[in-house]
């Protein structure tokens, strides 16, 4: 849960995808909202085998307003991986 003024509630359904050709190991998901360097909350993110994927749910709340979020997979950098590029997201929501 992102701790965040009280408001309405929101939540996002994630799918996180191992591209790789091994077994990742578990990581932690972290989140950032509007441009911070602070993370607002993290998530685990399970074992996942190669080609495989797992769902995940964000939820929250906050004032109506525009806002951005980052989510970034491996936030501890724990993994390694033959492409560290692809492990951060930005977009744009209304809460």
């Amino acid at each position: 849960m992102l701790n965040n003024p009280a408001g309405d509630a929101f939540s996002f359904s994630l799918i996180v995808v191992n591209r790789g050709e091994g077994r990742s190991t578990a990581s932690l998901m972290r989140l950032y909202l509007d441009g911070a360097t602070t993370r607002a909350s993290q998530l685990a993110i399970p074992v996942i085998e190669a080609g495989e994927s797992v769902q995940l749910t964000i939820i929250g709340s906050g004032p109506a307003r525009q806002r951005s979020m980052t989510i970034k997979v491996d936030g501890g950098d724990a993994l390694s991986e033959t492409d560290e590029t692809n492990n951060t997201f930005t977009f744009a929501f209304l809460s």
